[in-house]
C-alpha cells in the first residue's frame, strides 16, 4: 500500500518519515498522536495492514451467501462466541489493571490537566459495564498469510467440531482497507485482538507511558475531550481482550455497541441461528466516501473465497452457488477465478 515496509515499532518514528502512513490513514499529526497514545496496540498492528495484510472471516457457506446476495454482514453478539467469557474476561482485566491501583500515574497525568477528569472517565466506564459486557456485537476475521491461500488454515476448519458442530465451510478472505482509518460513518470500529493478563498489564504500562510523553498533545483537549478518550481506551480494551489460550486465531474484530454508540445505518433484526432466535445486527457493505469509509463494497475487499474440506460433491455444489451469487448480484465478473476448493485431506 506504502511502498514500503513499516518496521515494527513504526508509530513512533518521526513525522517526516510517517507522513505517507498518516496519509493512508487520513490523519494529521495532533489526531495520530492522540489515537498511539490510547490505543497504542491499535494503532501499531495497522502497521501490518499498511504492509498488505490480508483478513479472513471463516463462516458457513449460507452465511457467505447472504453476505454477497445482501451486501451486508451479520454482527452477532459476542455472549454467543465460541469463548464463553466474551467481553466479561476484558472488562475484569480492566478493572484489575486500569480502574486499581497500579494504574494511578496514568489518572494522575490526566488530572494533571483536567483535576478529577479520571474519576468522570472511571464512572463513565462503570455505568457502562454491563451495557458493555451484555450489548456487545462483533464479526471476528484473522490474519490470513499468503501461504494459506489455497487450502486456508486447519485449525479454523477444524474449531467448532471440536464443540460438536458443523464447523466452518467457507473462508472469505479481504483486503481490509476500511480497517485503516478511524471513522464515525458507521459507529463501528475495528481493533486487534490482545490476549491474555499479560498483554493487558502492557497496554496499562505503555498507554500511561504515552501519556505522560505526550502531555503537549493531550493538553490540548478539553475536558470532554479527554473524558471520552481515557472512556474509549477502557471499552477498547476492554471489547479486543480474550483469554491466551486463543492466541493462534490471530483475530481482528469490527465491533458495534448499539447502546452506547447507536447508528442508524445498522439495522437490528431478529434472525434464527442453531435453532435459537437471536438479534443480530447488519452492517451495510457500503462506502461513505465524505465521512473516510472507503474499501467497504465487496468487489474493493474480496481477495478470494476458501472452501473448506468437505467431500467433493459438496464443494462442488457450493462452489457454483458463490460463483453463481458473485457473478449475478454483486456483478463480479471474475468470479471464477475469486473462489477456490482447499485441499487438505480431512475426514469431515
Amino acid at each position: 500500500m506504502l511502498g514500503f515496509s513499516l518496521p515494527d515499532g513504526w508509530i513512533d518514528l518521526p513525522d517526516a518519515i510517517l507522513r505517507p502512513a498518516l496519509e493512508t490513514l487520513r490523519l494529521n499529526w495532533d489526531e495520530f498522536v492522540l489515537l498511539r497514545t490510547f490505543g497504542p496496540v491499535g494503532m501499531s498492528r495497522r502497521g501490518k495492514l499498511l504492509n498488505g495484510q490480508r483478513m479472513a472471516h471463516y463462516t458457513s457457506i449460507a452465511a457467505a451467501i447472504d453476505i454477497a446476495s445482501g451486501n451486508a454482514i451479520w454482527m452477532r453478539n459476542a455472549r454467543y462466541m465460541e469463548d464463553y467469557s466474551e467481553i466479561r474476561y476484558g472488562r475484569g482485566l480492566v478493572e484489575k489493571h486500569f480502574l486499581g491501583a497500579s494504574a494511578a500515574m496514568l489518572w494522575d497525568a490526566l488530572d494533571a490537566v483536567h483535576a478529577g477528569v479520571s474519576n468522570e472517565a472511571k464512572l463513565l466506564f462503570t455505568g457502562w459495564a454491563d451495557s458493555t459486557e451484555n450489548e456487545t456485537f462483533i464479526v471476528c476475521l484473522t490474519e490470513h498469510d499468503t501461504a494459506e491461500d489455497q487450502d486456508g488454515r486447519l485449525s479454523m476448519w477444524k474449531y467448532r467440531r471440536v464443540h460438536g458442530g458443523a464447523g466452518y465451510d467457507v473462508a472469505v478472505v479481504v483486503n481490509p482497507t476500511s480497517f485503516l482509518s478511524p471513522t464515525n460513518a458507521i459507529m463501528s470500529w475495528s481493533f486487534p485482538v490482545i490476549y491474555g493478563e499479560d498483554a493487558v498489564v502492557l497496554a496499562s504500562r505503555d498507554i500511561t507511558r504515552r501519556v505522560q510523553e505526550s502531555t503537549a498533545t493531550v493538553a490540548l483537549l478539553s475536558r470532554d475531550q479527554m473524558r471520552a478518550h481515557a472512556f474509549r481506551m477502557l471499552v477498547e480494551v476492554t471489547v479486543s481482550t480474550k483469554h491466551s489460550g486463543f492466541r493462534e486465531e490471530r483475530e481482528w474484530r469490527i465491533v458495534h455497541l448499539p447502546k452506547l454508540w447507536p447508528s442508524d445505518r445498522i439495522t437490528a433484526k431478529r434472525v434464527r441461528l442453531n435453532g435459537e432466535d437471536e438479534i443480530v445486527h447488519e452492517l451495510p457493505l457500503k462506502n461513505y466516501e465524505g465521512e473516510g469509509l472507503v474499501g467497504v463494497t465487496i468487489p474493493e475487499f474480496l481477495d478470494r473465497v476458501i472452501i473448506g474440506p468437505m467431500v467433493t460433491d459438496r464443494a462442488a455444489k457450493a462452489r457454483r452457488a458463490l460463483c453463481d451469487v458473485l457473478e449475478k448480484q454483486v456483478k463480479l465478473a471474475n468470479a471464477e477465478s475469486k473462489v477456490v476448493t482447499s485441499g487438505i485431506p480431512i475426514r469431515t
